[in-house]
């Protein structure tokens, strides 16, 4: 009986032992970084074990050990080792490999600080399999934790893998082993691969093999270009010689400092580049005299061209023009007349066809070959004189209003405005008919109207300080006198009919979604105990609200949208400058029409906070619903809190939304 108590107690001991090994989870550090995190209490014996539940491949990147600061901190230079463990034929057991992948760099921990040792990119410690975490002379039931980093691949490809960190400023990556790469510093020349690259700078180029380029003011002294790398040839933007400037200059003949040979120089100077006293000429022959201002008499021909004269050709006041031909002036070309030269005469034969008058670039007078006078200042006639048929009087400075007689289609002396007749004096004879298509003013307060065919419509109203909207301009009208003003308003009766009716939609009729409501309240102020229903918006969360079967007026104009506003309040919160930002939608359906139809598009109600506890009325806005609106359809209205778009610091308590529909246009015989 003893010995079976014996060998029990040594059973249990031995599942006991067992049973100490911790589990450690192995959980994304960022990247390619997986991260162990292990808080560890030691045994009676000084020692502690913790196993991976997963195996765990790549590279030790990093460890930092932590020892407690509860009073149960180990024992000052304890020790950390990692080990791989691999499964057993079968997985009935684990082996642990005896090696400390941390090579001792994990040995003697303080007992005070947390440290923190690097692996990469100095030291290449492999992992693989399950990682088993020891702790070593920490004492009898110390505590600490330990945070394990695993870079995961070191896998390096041309076109992708993971790239250790590490390294310094101009370092690169080179391949070691399988699973081992390092950084290295460049230095002497170097063979990139296809589809390789690296960057040069200028300071250490020794050479370029092919094509080499000056860039900025770096020049090869080292290995100077070949004379046919470079080109002969410099363009004029290049090159700028003194006084003129070639295209091309042959740097094979001479190198040129600053002044061309002559050799360089073409004998033949265009106007462009020489000008000669008093005139210029187009080409100068240089091997025949060298010009310095005038031009010799041998050298200008019996008459200079247009293009040979670039000024205006002055002629000696004591000698005259004389030909032994017809003169006449070009096509555009104009004499000049005045001390000042300040009246033109030219023909325009191209675009008006006719001996033009002109002074400062103002037409004053034309004359065509077909005898017309083409008139444009005041006339003073000294005699009868009279209008052709068709022909007309321009008044105002604006040129305004015509005055002419019509003797081909009405046979009347006509006034019009822009095309428009505004008076007309007719001949009948002995007699005259006046002819008033606007109103005519007979007295103070009193005006009579015709049409345009003359018929008397009736007299005009006098109203003072009423506006009225203006009718359209087929319609038959309404005219009435604003005597304020002084002028006259036209309106109709349809005009008469815009009238806007108000639907209101109260906190109460609301009804709220399942998803981000508003909240219904009843809200008793404090110093009154005025009882207010509200709905409440949340500052932080587009929540909505609905008035469901709201139906339009029977006297609705079918088609046209909505005027919306909002009446709102905060209770507490609000500030100066914070704005609150309301959207409306709605949706009308008929008879025949499907009830779950989209909204239309929403209209924004922006207000600014005043005070808390005041009344706010938002900006009025146009609704237009989706749908084909008529009378007596259904209607559902959405309003939403659209707090990404406001900066109101609190609940915005919305007091009612109102619409406003304008009502059809009818007329009662």
């Amino acid at each position: 009986m003893k010995r079976f108590c014996v060998f029990s107690i040594l059973l249990l001991s031995l599942v006991a032992c067992a049973t100490a090994q911790d589990a450690l989870t192995v959980s994304p550090g960022g990247g390619y970084i997986s991260k162990i995190v292990w808080d560890w209490t030691s045994s009676a014996g000084g020692t502690a074990s913790g196993r991976t539940s997963e195996t765990i491949p790549g590279i030790l990147y990093a460890c930092a050990t932590s020892p407690s600061t509860s009073g149960r901190e180990p024992s000052n230079l304890y020790d950390v080792t990692i080990k791989r463990c691999f499964d057993s034929q079968g997985g009935i057991s684990v082996t642990v490999l005896p090696t400390d992948i941390a090579t001792g760099y994990l040995a003697d921990r303080s007992d005070t600080t947390t440290e923190l040792y690097t692996f990469w990119p100095n030291s290449l410690c492999v992992a693989a399999g399950y990682l088993q975490l020891e702790v070593s002379n920490a004492g009898p039931s110390k505590q600490g934790r330990i945070e394990l980093y695993v870079y995961r691949t070191a896998y390096i490809t041309r076109y992708g893998g993971g790239v250790p960190l590490g390294g310094t400023i101009g370092e690169l990556v080179q391949w070691e082993s399988n699973g081992a790469v390092k950084w290295i510093t460049l230095s002497g020349e170097a063979s990139i691969a296809d589809g390789g690259a690296f960057t040069i700078t200028s300071a250490q180029i020794a050479r370029l093999n092919e094509a080499e380029t000056i860039t900025g003011n770096w020049v090869n002294t080292t290995n100077p270009w070949a004379d046919n790398e470079v080109s002969d040839t410099l363009t004029a933007s290049v090159f700028k010689g003194t006084g003129s400037a070639t295209d091309a200059v042959d740097l094979a003949t001479s190198e040129i400092a600053g002044t061309l040979a002559d050799a360089n120089v073409s004998d033949t100077l265009t106007a462009s580049i020489f000008k000669g006293s008093g005139s210029s000429t187009n080409a100068v022959d240089l091997a025949t005299a060298e010009v310095a201002g005038t031009l010799a008499a041998s050298s200008v021909g019996n008459g200079l061209t247009d293009a040979q004269v670039a000024n205006d050709l002055t002629i000696d006041s004591t000698k005259d023009i004389k030909t032994t031909l017809d003169y006449y002036v070009a096509d555009n070309h104009v004499i000049k007349f005045g001390t000042d030269t300040d009246i033109l005469v030219g023909y325009d034969e191209t675009t008006d066809d006719r001996l033009e008058w002109t002074a400062g670039g103002d037409l004053l007078m034309g004359l065509r070959p077909s005898g017309s006078l083409d008139l444009m200042g005041p006339l003073y006639l000294h005699d009868n004189a009279y209008i052709p048929d068709g022909k007309a009087w321009v008044f105002g400075t604006t040129q305004d209003l015509y005055m002419y007689y019509d003797e081909i289609t009405d046979n009347r002396l006509e006034i019009n405005d822009g095309g428009y007749l505004l008076l007309a004096l007719t001949d009948a004879g002995t007699t005259g008919n006046l002819l008033a298509t606007g109103t005519l003013t007979l007295g103070s307060g009193s005006t009579v109207v015709s049409d345009a065919t003359g018929l008397l419509l009736g007299s005009a109203l006098d109203i003072v300080g009423t506006t009225l909207e203006l009718g359209v301009a087929d319609e038959d009208g309404l005219l009435i006198h604003d005597y304020s003003a002084g002028v006259n308003r036209k309106t109709t009766i349809l005009s008469l009919h815009h009238i806007w009716e108000t639907i209101e939609l109260t906190p109460g009729g609301a009804v709220l979604p399942a998803s981000n409501p508003a909240e219904y309240s009843l809200w008793a102020t404090t110093t009154n105990a005025n009882l207010v229903p509200t709905l409440r918006f949340d500052t932080t969360t587009a929540e909505t609200a609905q008035w469901g079967n709201v139906i339009l007026p029977n006297d609705y104009q079918a088609g046209s949208t909505l005027r919306v506003y909002a009446l709102w309040t905060i209770r507490t919160g609000g500030g100066a400058g914070q704005t609150i930002n309301l959207e409306v939608s709605g949706v009308a359906r008929g008879n025949d029409n499907v009830i779950d139809a989209a909204f239309g598009d929403a209209v924004e109600l922006n207000d600014t906070w005043i005070a808390n506890g005041d009344v706010h009325t938002t900006a009025v806005g146009t609704l237009t619903l989706a749908g084909m609106p008529l009378p007596l359809d259904m209607v559902t209205i959405k309003l939403k809190r659209d707090v990404a778009n406001d900066d109101l610091a609190g609940d915005c308590d919305v007091l009612g939304i109102y619409l406003q529909y304008q009502t059809k246009k009818e007329v009662v015989e």
